[in-house]
Parts: structure tokens; C-alpha cells; sequence
């Protein structure tokens, strides 16, 4: 719902801001992310993990964003091929 996507901003900002902690702490056992904006909180989280250097973790985040969205060409395309 709406709070979710308020997380959701919340976390994109965190990111943009390079607080990678703070995005990880949000996007972290979120259940939503399926849910909102077409998954963008898998790539988000993914990146988040890749910071932690928790790799196993961050390869299944950006499964799980391939899963549920259409990827577009691009920097994306680069994250995923990781």
C-alpha cells in the first residue's frame, strides 16, 4: 500500500544519497517488494548488499528483480550481469 511505497522512495533516496546502510535497513525482510514499482526494491536491495559485500545475498535480490520486472537496457542491464 501506500506505506510501502513511501518506503520505497525512502529507500531510492537513501541510495541516491550513497547511504546504502540506511536503503538496506529498509528494503531488508520487506515482503512488498514484488509489489511496488515493478520491483525496483530488489535492484535496490541487491545494490545494497553488493555495498555489505553479502554477494550470495545480493545475486538472489537481483534474481528476484529479474523474476518480477522487465529490466531495461542499460546501466540495469549491467548491475544484473553481475
Amino acid at each position: 500500500g501506500r506505506i510501502h511505497q513511501v518506503a520505497q522512495v525512502l529507500a531510492r533516496a537513501e541510495a541516491g544519497w550513497g547511504n546504502w546502510p540506511a536503503a538496506l535497513d529498509l528494503l531488508e525482510d520487506a515482503r512488498w517488494l514484488d509489489d511496488v514499482e515493478g520491483g525496483e526494491g530488489h535492484l535496490l536491495l541487491g545494490q545494497a548488499l553488493e555495498r555489505a559485500e553479502r554477494w550470495a545475498e545480493a545475486a538472489e535480490a537481483f534474481e528476484a528483480y529479474q523474476r518480477v520486472a522487465s529490466p531495461p537496457p542499460g546501466p540495469v542491464a549491467a548491475i544484473l550481469a553481475r
